[in-house]
């Protein structure tokens, strides 16, 4: 890469991962032989992972590795190959006895060399950066492992299946809403978009995903009603519950993003 490349904007998908407990309870009860085995046969299976759906690590800190989608690499299928290779990770890593924490968003990005004169390296710059990094760390309240964020869910429906968790505030103003990603609708394109349309009947998780937009705009009326056909019992209901029922809810989680 030439490096006096000063970077394009452009959409990217940016997925950040790590070992869920990582620095705690493997490191602590683990030797240093055994905690470098483990760390090298993780990053191993991420870039493996990565490397098959075109993503690009972009940088290593600890047990986090970031990864990108449509920065240095170009791809048109950038939110679909982040998903694949997420769900991926889950898999051969909990073969593995580890459990991954992992966080999916999608935005508009600065590319290019960054640094200064001594040292350069290309990066990244932008919300999507940030925002999978404070989504991946939501995990931990929810007891999931992959979560994605708004706008990848926006660019995944129909594609996926996933489950809208809560919503949470962002510098007490803004809200978003975390969501579970389970797994990838097979099928042919007309199924996909059959199943776009009859969404109600085809998605599991169409009714909460749509009980959780209702009680963030606080039209409760609405959500009750939807949270009505729901006939199992989850924590998931549980915290719609709770809101439902509350003057003021306060999301399980805030994140603050300078």
């Amino acid at each position: 890469i030439n490096a006096e490349y000063m970077g394009v904007r452009k959409r990217v998908t940016v997925m950040s991962v790590n070992i869920h407990g990582f620095s705690g309870s493997v490191v602590s009860r683990s030797n240093g032989n055994d905690i470098m085995s483990v760390h090298e046969s993780y990053i191993n299976m991420v870039l493996q992972a990565v490397r098959e759906t075109e993503g690009v690590a972009d940088a290593f800190v600890g047990d986090r590795v970031m990864v990108s989608w449509n920065a240095a690499v170009q791809s048109s299928e950038h939110y679909f190959s982040a998903c694949r290779t997420a769900l991926e990770l889950r898999q051969s890593m909990e073969a593995q006895n580890l459990r991954l924490s992992i966080g999916l968003e999608t935005g508009s990005c600065w590319c290019g060399n960054m640094g200064c004169k001594q040292m350069k390296r290309y990066s990244i710059l932008g919300n999507a950066f940030k925002m999978a990094m404070n989504i991946e760390s939501l995990n931990r309240f929810y007891s999931t492992t992959i979560l994605v964020g708004d706008e990848m869910q926006r660019y995944i429906l129909g594609k996926f299946y996933f489950r809208v968790m809560d919503y949470v505030t962002i510098n007490e103003k803004m809200k978003v809403f975390p969501a579970e990603l389970q797994e990838e609708i097979t099928g042919r394109a007309d199924e996909w978009m059959y199943e776009l349309k009859e969404a109600e009947k085809n998605d599991p998780n169409f009714i909460s995903n749509n009980a959780w937009q209702r009680i963030a705009k606080n039209e409760k009326t609405v959500a009750k009603r939807y949270l009505r056909s729901i006939d199992t019992e989850t924590p998931n209901t549980l915290r719609m519950r709770h809101a439902l029922n509350v003057r003021s809810y306060h999301p399980v989680a805030k994140l603050d993003i300078s």
